[in-house]
């Protein structure tokens, strides 16, 4: 039954990945806990109509030293199988593990890698919370920071062993504030692992602290937090909601990301300057300067990520409104423009080899002179001087239409936010059909590798200790189907 659901599912699939001119993959590797095999992971990620797809390609057994060469041959057979050359892959998107990098850059060539705005985006506040090595020591980067997260961290895990504890947390919000068993909260601890946990159990402490403070007198070896631990733990939580909120918005798959990039970057930033300082806390200027300085050094030159830059322009909804580094949309928008005369160029050529055939059988008839302006008129010889005139810009000067029709766009009101690019696109087409094209290039491109890092989990699921013995191939079949969207799974 699986594996002929899979049959079905993955023709569908390989028919529409066949009519598409350009894809986008997200790659990365993991060691299942079970059995400690590894695995290559790779997911595609394609538009079909005005939506996104993302499939599971599969889940490739590894058998030796994860190279980059090993790798690349592996992640190429994975897409052949699928019948995708390399010359469609518009972009591949990794974590930052250097073999993953290398690995793209060695099968696909330089261009073609684009690191993910999720791992990058996250090593801020993992930063701001944690340790830097310095030589060969763990050095604290924000002192005071380790310790208030520890003290934080002290009492959800007590909440979390101590039954009685849990219980007088849980009897104070019935009996005093109104809760019932099945409304009442529990404390959360964060996961390393889990981009935006610290947030979420920062933002719950603070939301239980009247709770905590009435259970320390039953528990008096509670570090309940003082009142400028707890100030500074309140900044912490403001400045992480926005991380937390940017994470959320760019792991989605059935949408456009990397035209969110820019936008997201530039919000993120204003929304952590109106982030209140408390008064006179010294521990929260030392974290915001951080802050401030990690993301500047990480995202000062984002704006000059071209494959970035260029969907962010092809996005009828933010087109040029986030951008501040001239030289960078300079470079877009002429790279833009190569693409455009290349495309133009191309189609003249098609066009005048169509109407060199279809002229080709009169050429034999023999000619008739004649003289005088005949039944076309005065007139008659305007229009076809006209029509000659554009013919001539059409064809020998490429690189004015192109400008032209970019300018136009460009021109052009944003869409409204909500809007869905891809649906956009399919009502000006007629009027930008070069950047119709270019657009379709771009804008499936996603910003993150959570899509094979989600891939991942799904496998985790399935390989649990009565599951462990699936053999790779029933395991790539399983996570297929897994995430298959419904609109592949019932057209079956």
């Amino acid at each position: 039954m699986m594996e002929a659901k899979f049959a079905s599912s993955a023709q569908l699939v390989r028919d529409a990945l066949s009519q598409l001119d350009s894809v986008c993959l997200t790659a990365d590797a993991w060691t299942e806990s079970h059995s400690t095999s590894s695995f290559l992971g790779v997911t595609v990620h394609f538009r079909l109509g005005t939506e996104m797809e993302t499939v599971a390609l599969g889940l490739k057994l590894l058998k030796s030293n994860h190279t980059a060469e090993y790798l690349g041959g592996q992640m190429e057979e994975v897409l052949l199988d699928w019948g995708i050359t390399l010359d469609r892959v518009s972009m591949v998107v990794t974590n930052n593990a250097e073999n993953m990098v290398a690995t793209v850059k060695w099968l696909f060539g330089q261009d073609k890698h684009l690191p993910c705005f999720d791992h990058t985006l996250n090593l801020i506040p993992k930063a701001v919370l944690g340790h830097r090595r310095q030589n060969n020591q763990n050095v604290v980067n924000v002192p005071g920071v380790p310790e208030l997260m520890a003290k934080v961290k002290s009492v959800v895990t007590l909440s979390h062993t101590s039954y009685n504890f849990a219980n007088e947390i849980k009897r104070i919000q019935i009996e005093e504030k109104g809760k019932t068993v099945g409304t009442a909260l529990r404390l959360v601890i964060d996961v390393p692992t889990r981009w935006g946990s610290t947030f979420v159990m920062s933002d719950r402490h603070i939301e239980m602290q009247d709770t905590l403070a009435v259970a320390s007198l039953k528990f008096p070896e509670l570090a309940v937090l003082t009142a400028a631990e707890l100030a500074t733990l309140r900044f912490i939580r403001d400045l992480l909601k926005p991380f937390h909120e940017a994470t959320t918005e760019m792991g989605a798959e059935k949408s456009t990301t990397a035209s969110k990039v820019i936008p997201i970057v530039t919000m993120l930033r204003k929304a952590l300057e109106i982030v209140e300082l408390p008064p006179n806390n010294d521990l929260a200027l030392r974290i915001k300067n951080f802050v401030f300085s990690e993301f500047d050094r990480r995202f000062q030159n984002i704006e000059g990520v071209m494959p970035l830059a260029i969907a962010t322009i092809l996005d009828p909804r933010f087109m040029l409104v986030y951008f501040k580094n001239i030289g960078a949309v300079a470079r877009a928008r002429n790279l833009i423009e190569d693409t455009l005369k290349k495309d133009i160029r191309e189609e003249t050529r098609a066009a005048e080899a169509a109407a060199s055939a279809a002229a080709a059988p009169e050429s034999a008839a023999p000619q008739v002179c004649v003289t005088g302006t005949g039944a076309r008129g005065l007139w008659g010889i305007h229009d076809e001087m006209v029509a000659s005139a554009f013919v001539a810009t059409a064809s020998d000067d490429p690189a004015g239409k192109a400008r032209t029709e970019l300018r136009a766009y460009l021109g052009r009101p944003p869409a409204p936010r909500k809007s869905n690019p891809l649906e956009v696109w399919e009502g000006i087409k007629l009027e930008y059909r070069h950047l119709y094209k270019l657009a379709h290039r771009y804008l499936p491109v996603l910003a993150t590798s959570v899509p094979s890092e989600r891939s991942f989990s799904d496998a985790g699921r399935v390989m649990t200790d009565d599951g462990n013995r699936l053999t790779p191939e029933h395991l790539k079949q399983k996570v297929f189907l897994m995430k298959l969207s419904d609109s592949i799974w019932y057209r079956f």
